[in-house]
C-alpha cells in the first residue's frame, strides 16, 4: 500500500517534470521566433 502510494506520487513528479520541461521548450522556440534571444544563448 506505501510503496504503491509512494511509486504513484513518484510518477507525477516524473510526468510533471516532463511537462514543465516541454512548456520551457515550447517558450524557447516562440522567443527564438521572436528573435529575443539569440541561439547562441542556449
Amino acid at each position: 500500500m506505501v510503496h504503491s502510494l509512494a511509486a504513484r506520487a513518484f510518477c507525477t513528479l516524473i510526468v510533471s517534470r516532463k511537462r514543465y520541461l516541454a512548456q520551457v521548450e515550447k517558450t524557447k522556440n516562440q522567443l527564438y521566433k521572436l528573435k529575443i534571444i539569440p541561439k547562441t544563448l542556449s
